[in-house]
């Protein structure tokens, strides 16, 4: 059995596994049940194991467990909510549960463009001198934009220790938020969003620093508790690293055929893991 934990992230894999057929294949969140794993039904051979999946976006977790999920109590101690620390002994106490993929948040990056709105500002992403410093915007240094960078990060990475403490037995997989489309991309999204020039006004280069050093942060963490990381699906990006119009679902979200690249690659996980078991 495979388990899936994420919030808005995990739609586009849910649409491809459902994609040939019924809606109900896509398990509901937020009906008045408490969160818990359900069994999803997916199209025949995309997966080579079963798959149940459990949403823990706010607006589902919240009624039942409170807004946060695992918060840093002043004593140094993890305080983790008890219906989500029940839901992964849940999954942790499944014989037949060998991985555990997890889809948290990804919108950091970001949030974080869109505070720097009103005072404009580049940096220096040593691993990409491509990307260069855009006129008319104030040069942060590095590990400022890191330092603020990890502070929206900090619930997030809370949650993935909690993950990997309660799930030991597990091998889990941090599958990460796919990286930001263009500028033009993005236009049509943004113009139903509210203050759309905000956005726009965070030009490509910028959001694609942005969400390479939150993945880069995200994936270092997330080593360091022996989580390992997908890599985005090359099919999905440009040479640049944006991505590609055809799987953006909206300016930060991917879309089914997004989320059926991300299934080839959890599939590729599983059958190795399986083939190892045996």
């Amino acid at each position: 059995m495979i388990y899936l934990l994420g919030a808005s992230h995990i739609m586009a894999i849910l649409d491809a596994c459902a994609a040939a057929g019924p809606p109900s294949a896509v398990p509901t969140f937020g009906q008045g049940d408490a969160p818990a794993f359900r069994e999803c039904a997916l199209r025949e051979g995309l997966l080579p194991d079963r798959l149940k999946v459990a949403s823990i976006h706010v607006s589902h977790t919240a009624p039942f467990w409170g807004p946060a999920l695992v918060e840093m109590q002043p004593q140094g101690q993890l305080g983790i909510a008890a219906g989500f620390q029940a839901l992964l002994a849940s999954a942790n106490a499944d014989a037949s549960c060998h991985t555990l993929f997890v889809s948290l948040r990804g919108e950091e990056y970001f949030n974080l463009g869109l505070a720097g709105v009103d005072d404009p500002f580049d940096f220096i992403l040593p691993q990409r001198p491509d990307l260069p410093l855009l006129p008319g915007r104030a040069v942060i240094p590095l590990e400022v934009v890191q330092a603020q960078l990890e502070k929206q990060l900090s619930r997030t990475l809370l949650t993935l220790t909690a993950i990997a403490k309660l799930c030991p037995r597990l091998r889990v997989v941090r599958i990460p938020s796919p990286p930001p489309a263009s500028s033009e991309d993005v236009a049509a999204w943004a113009a139903t969003r509210d203050q759309p020039e905000r956005i726009h006004k965070v030009p490509t280069s910028v959001r694609l620093k942005l969400w390479l050093l939150y993945d880069g942060l995200s994936a270092q963490f997330s080593t360091g508790l022996a989580i390992d990381s997908l890599p985005v699906p090359e099919q999905a990006v440009h040479r640049l690293g944006t991505l590609k119009a055809e799987y953006l679902q909206d300016g930060i979200h991917g879309n089914a055929r997004y989320g059926a690249l991300v299934c080839a690659q959890m599939a590729t996980v599983v059958s190795h893991a399986m083939k190892g078991a045996l």
